[in-house]
């Protein structure tokens, strides 16, 4: 977004305690029933809406987190909580918009989205985030740089 000069920003939709769901629980990898917290926010470039994503972060981790719109969810976890991440996988598919995310995201019901999961996880490999997100599909892109582990291709070199 700085490269299109955007400013990021988000706005706190919902935010509450309840008990994991098991997909939740089992990419935290918490016991069943577990409390997180769940932080629902949308996500803009500029004023322009690009994303929902709601956030799943292990209620035993943040006790008494409160975001507001100004605060950023990583700055407050790093330095509040010693939150760090380290690494994330996320995970694409696509999908069309449902009538409550296209109210929200300001397009047709029914337009092309991305469904992001997002596992975001501390220097000690341990889990601290899980997310879903949609994404605008008109908006957003995915670029890819694919590139040959040189270990392997020393490898199929000496193979050869």
């Amino acid at each position: 977004m700085r490269r299109h000069n955007l400013k990021a920003t988000s706005r706190v939709l919902a935010q509450f305690e309840a008990e994991a769901e098991p997909p939740v629980a089992d990419a935290l990898r918490l016991p069943a029933k577990s409390p997180v917290l769940i932080l629902k926010r949308l996500r803009l470039a500029g004023a322009e809406p690009l994303g929902v994503q709601i956030a799943h972060i292990p209620a035993a981790l943040v006790p008494g987190l409160q975001l507001s719109d100004r605060m950023s969810l990583y700055e407050v976890l790093q330095t509040h909580y010693h939150l760090y991440p380290a690494r994330a996988r996320e995970t694409y598919v696509a999908a069309l918009a449902d009538a409550s995310t296209a109210q929200l995201l300001e397009i047709p019901v029914g337009s092309p989205v991305f469904g992001v999961e997002r596992v975001t996880l501390m220097p000690n490999e341990r889990p601290f985030e899980f997310v879903r997100s949609t994404v605008r599909g008109d908006r957003y892109s995915i670029v890819l740089d694919l590139i040959k582990n040189a270990g392997e291709q020393q490898a199929l070199t000496l193979n050869s």
